[in-house]
């Protein structure tokens, strides 16, 4: 068998010369490739923070995801971005937003540009910056409208002027603040009558407002801490309104639930709640009497709370209590108190819900039958006063007439007398 030529050492270490020469070159192509991808990689961020673009990159493999989506870009480098990157569309990889195109988004308003001035620094000493008056602040209260307008408060004859103010009194004949200061009122023979008292008046204006279009049978509550107090009674009781007080005082929760400053408290001394006691009725000249708090538990301290009847009771005060369990002879309420001292029977708004309102609303006309009399407190909120507007205008009432509170207590007094003159005159003509 003929063997195959032998090649010649020249010819082999050509060969393995011209093999390293290509393995070299495509070495270096090699690298040279990884050089421009690791390249890229890099520069990608960079040039999409210098454009405004937002990008995620695979924390192992260094992938760019989305390099090309813009963002808005930002006030600090909102000079270098360029015009055609507010084209783009934005994306947004935040959990729950919505992807909105900066095309159809509505440009900021100018006063967002704005930063802000810091407010100046109080060294010791200095007084605190003057606060800017709110909307109700500087709105001011309708004046009332004169119809049906009541006594104007404080009444001489059932008035006591002290050096600290002016506190109501019971005057001669046995006349009391309550029968001055309330809405004459006589119910119709056969006729059952509600009451609706609304509490926490005195802090909004547009409440108040709004209050105010109910009809002068419905009376007013007001807090001694309201920032319009004088000025909204009168405007209440110009407009025929009743005008009550809400008392301040020990609830449950105490001390928690603080009643504030002129808050009445078992825990106070004897002199100390006299003096807040008469400071709570100088503060509101003209009201009919005193609404307890629903929670209130200072009748749980028999002594000091009899205390606290009597002298309202002394100078001829109504009391309304809210307390939904409490009867008013577990409140320690005496016979000779009886004439002056109610509870209510619904509150209309213990469930602050539209449903929940006109469900109670609903039935108040058969209770009011079946009971005779059914008083119904509701808190001072916008939506108890708009669903009992609109219910005293839509709801038939046949047999049940609107009623002021006081009317719940007073008797209503006799008709007026005919003059003397008058009846000679009638028994000389027959």
């Amino acid at each position: 068998m003929p063997k195959p030529p032998r090649m010649s050492g020249k010819k082999v270490g050509g060969s393995r010369t011209l093999w390293m020469v290509m393995c070299a070159l495509l070495g270096l192509g090699l690298l040279s490739t990884a050089v421009d991808f690791t390249g890229q990689f890099s520069t990608q961020p960079q040039q999409a923070l210098e454009t405004g673009q937002r990008v995620i990159m695979d924390a192992r493999s260094g992938k760019i995801f989305r390099p090309d989506v813009a963002i808005a870009p930002s006030a600090a480098n909102a000079s270098t971005t360029p015009a055609d990157s507010a084209a783009a569309p934005t994306a947004s990889f935040d959990v729950g937003e919505e992807e909105t195109p900066a095309e159809t988004a509505s440009p900021p308003p100018a006063s967002a540009a704005k930063v802000p001035s810091p407010p100046p620094a109080i060294t010791p000493g200095d007084t605190a910056p003057t606060l800017t008056p709110t909307q109700d602040q500087e709105a001011k209260i309708a004046p009332p409208t004169g119809k049906n307008a009541l006594v104007m408060a404080p009444a001489p004859e059932v008035s006591e002027t002290t050096p600290e103010g002016v506190l109501p009194k019971r005057g001669g004949k046995g006349i009391s603040p309550a029968q001055i200061y309330s809405r004459y009122f006589t119910a119709p023979e056969d006729t059952a009558t509600i009451h609706f008292i609304v509490t926490g008046l005195g802090f909004s204006i547009d409440t108040l407002a709004l209050a105010r279009e109910l009809p002068g049978e419905v009376s007013f509550s007001f807090s001694p801490y309201g920032t319009h107090l004088a000025e909204a009674m009168n405007a209440a009781r110009g407009d025929g309104h009743e005008a009550w007080l809400d008392m301040p005082m020990q609830t449950e929760g105490y001390p928690q639930n603080d009643p504030g400053p002129l808050g009445l408290s078992a825990s106070l001394g004897k002199e100390e709640f006299s003096a807040r006691l008469n400071k709570l009725l100088m503060a509101a000249p003209g009201v009919v009497g005193v609404i307890l708090p629903q929670d209130e538990t200072l009748s749980l301290t028999p002594a000091v709370f009899s205390g606290m009847l009597d002298v309202l009771h002394t100078r001829g005060l109504l009391v309304l209590s809210t307390h939904p369990n409490r009867r008013l002879q577990e409140l320690g309420v005496k016979k000779d108190w009886q004439d002056t001292v109610l509870r209510s029977d619904v509150l209309l708004d213990a469930v602050p819900s539209e449903a929940a309102i006109k469900s109670r609303l609903a039935g108040l006309v058969a209770q009011a039958r079946e009971r005779g009399r059914l008083v119904v407190v509701l808190r001072a909120r916008p939506q108890s006063l708009i669903l009992l507007r609109d219910w005293l205008k839509k709801t038939s009432r046949e047999g049940v007439v609107l009623a002021p509170l006081s009317a719940a207590l007073l008797k209503p007094p006799p008709p007026p007398k005919k003059p003397a003159k008058d009846k000679a005159a009638g028994q000389g003509a027959h």
